[in-house]
């Protein structure tokens, strides 16, 4: 819908008209913002005494970057109304499992695909007072643009789970890999161990790896940009998990044997170890995988 116009400066009735390919109409009002309308939408030619105020609508067209018209006719005055769409695009994000659909408007050479995937991160550990339990690793990040007629119109998109932390005494759970279809794949961060000694390597990504686990003694979590950050390891500098920068998860802290290890924050973080010798209390479970796609055209 237009701004609303002010039709002033003439004596006596005018005839009103307004030209259109779509169906465009107008409304007259004897205020600006309209709240007293003197004609209701119409297509219909009409008359108009000054001061009124008239005002456009129509259809916008549903292809991207492509302009329509309205003109206003007030007497001998014209005014030409121009609409134009914007660049089309559709973001689908997968949380779970579940098939991406190519939009319906990516018909040319000039859309394109952009996919991000994080891969699920890792269980915590959890090892007893005489063990030294590490933290699971963070999910991988990848990300790569295609032609969108390069694809076909579906496309499995599968979700990594997050690893489930475990209790006492036992290794955890590997996250899951996300991927889109065969093209785009973001490995899951390995499980924390409950024996100790260096933190579990992080899940592969084309773009980041996933941040490693923290280790006993050996390390803190590894913090990354884009992939799922580690969960803290017992006994490690710090036992606070990993951070991501942009767009992955938190790695989750370990606990010191009075709480469960705290869970990973998704996409992609580790749980945190747990320190204890108690089978009620566990590691921190790992966060599921995300995939993001976002079709744009141009």
């Amino acid at each position: 819908m237009s701004s609303t116009a002010a039709l002033v400066g003439f004596a006596g009735p005018l005839g009103v008209t307004v030209a259109s390919s779509v169906g465009a109409q107008y409304q007259v009002c004897s205020d600006a913002p309209c709240a007293n309308v003197l004609l209701d939408w119409t297509t219909a030619p009409s008359t108009v005494t000054a001061p009124t105020y008239a005002r456009l609508r129509l259809t916008s067209s549903p292809l991207a970057l492509t302009e329509r018209t309205a003109e206003l006719a007030v007497g001998s005055q014209r005014g030409l109304w121009r609409v134009t769409t914007g660049a089309a695009s559709d973001t689908q994000r997968f949380v779970r499992s579940g098939d991406w659909v190519r939009p319906a408007f990516a018909t040319t050479s000039s859309a394109w695909v952009r996919v991000q995937c994080w891969g699920g991160g890792g269980g915590g550990g959890a090892g007893g007072t005489t063990r030294n339990p590490t933290g699971g690793a963070g999910g991988g990040y990848s990300v790569a643009a295609f032609a969108a007629l390069a694809l076909p119109t579906t496309v499995a998109v599968i979700i990594g789970d997050g690893g489930s932390g475990t209790p006492c005494c036992g290794d955890a759970e590997p996250g899951g890999a996300s991927r889109f279809g065969d093209a785009v794949v973001a490995g899951g961060g390995m499980g924390g161990r409950f024996t100790g000694g260096n933190g579990p390597p992080g899940g592969i990504g084309t773009t980041e790896d996933g941040g490693v686990g923290g280790g006993s003694f050996t390390g803190n979590a590894g913090s990354t940009l884009m992939a799922g950050g580690g969960g803290g390891g017992w006994d490690a500098p710090s036992l606070l998990g990993g951070t991501s920068q942009d767009g992955g998860g938190h790695g989750g802290a370990a606990s010191d044997g009075t709480t469960n290890g705290a869970d990973g924050l998704p996409p992609g973080g580790g749980g945190g170890a747990a320190h204890t010798n108690l089978t009620s209390l566990r590691g921190g479970h790992g966060a599921r995988g995300e995939c993001v796609v976002i079709t744009s055209d141009p």
